[in-house]
């Protein structure tokens, strides 16, 4: 049950200065960060909860306590199985799967995930589904917009994004407990919220995914993108980990989500060949690094809150080094040539 709504506005307000002065966090994060954790505990009160997993940005912060990266979307994928679709060899069973989620999510997921929160006594906010032509949209995206007790923000919204794919990779996951930033300094209060359980993909696998989305939208010539830094950041963040140097010795689960990518996800003016060790690139050329270093800039002023984080010019280097380590790893790559 939730208390913390209970609580007059200035009480929550003052709560929430007090861990803005202790963490460096701003006042918008640390009320978006409670938001993000009662929806996506909702999230996993729904009926498809134990065909869901947790991915993405959000999800190495809130998680893994990998980044020092305020993340503010939700990103989870449906298993297939929950829709009773078991083969997608063809594009048809694909189209079907796209279907029969995009209508779950519509006539059913926005319902069960509106009562969830009024169950646990969470109250201004609106649930909205993003609009498509397409009945077949994948991923879909929701919006949950609420009442903040702050003054507008220019870059963090008064809504949380969950962006909700039924073609992604379920595996490998983790069982992992969170809370809100707010339980994290409080816990001991009575509008602390509680530990609950999350399946969150393992850091691993966003290592991998991370680094082949760069070289994807590089490929394509997408020079620019807004907060695409973000990923160079957390693979800074991660290539020092033992997660990173299992990823980079596991050629299965490389090969396994290079061939998803491009199957699943598959994206005109990529290719996947390209993805293989020898060829990986996610180092942004000299002609738009201006661009990437603003976006960088702007990233670092809103969403890091890491002491001393690391300039864009050591993070290029950094990205140059994590390239190397790709480019050495030994593997027979024929798979690639038939992508």
């Amino acid at each position: 049950m939730n208390n913390w709504q209970a609580l007059t506005s200035g009480r929550q307000q003052l709560i929430i200065e007090n861990i803005a002065n202790q963490t460096g966090l701003s006042t918008h994060a640390i009320e978006k960060d409670w938001w993000v954790t009662m929806v996506l505990k909702a999230l996993f009160e729904t009926s498809c909860a134990e065909y869901l997993v947790f991915k993405g940005g959000t999800s190495l912060s809130k998680g893994w306590n990998l980044i020092e990266r305020f993340s503010e979307d939700i990103d989870v994928a449906i298993s297939r199985e929950f829709f009773g679709v078991t083969n997608i060899s063809s594009k048809n069973q694909r189209d079907k799967l796209r279907k029969l989620s995009s209508k779950y999510i519509q006539e059913e997921l926005i319902t069960e995930l509106t009562q969830k929160l009024q169950k646990a006594n969470i109250s201004d906010f609106t649930i909205e589904l993003e609009q498509t032509e397409a009945s077949d949209k994948d991923p879909r995206v929701l919006y949950v917009k609420y009442l903040s007790l702050f003054s507008e923000s220019k870059y963090l919204k008064n809504w949380v994004k969950i962006e909700i794919s039924c073609r992604s990779l379920r595996e490998p996951f983790v069982p992992i407990k969170i809370r809100s930033i707010i339980a994290d300094n409080y816990p001991n209060e009575d509008f602390a919220d509680n530990y609950f359980v999350v399946n969150i993909v393992s850091p691993k696998r966003t290592f991998l995914e991370k680094a082949f989305l760069l070289h994807e939208a590089l490929q394509k010539g997408r020079i620019h993108s807004e907060r695409m830094t973000r990923h160079l950041y957390d693979l800074h963040k991660l290539m020092d980990t033992e997660f990173a140097k299992d990823a980079l010795a596991d050629m299965e689960l490389y090969k396994t989500i290079v061939e998803h990518r491009s199957v699943m996800t598959r994206e005109k003016g990529v290719d996947y060949s390209t993805l293989r060790p020898s060829q990986i690139n996610f180092v942004p050329e000299d002609e738009v690094v201006g661009l990437w270093e603003e976006d960088y800039k702007n990233m670092m002023e809103i969403f890091i809150y890491e002491e001393d984080a690391i300039s864009f010019d050591a993070l290029l280097e950094r990205m140059k080094e994590l390239r190397n380590l790709f480019h050495t790893i030994e593997m027979d790559e024929t798979f690639f040539d038939d992508l």
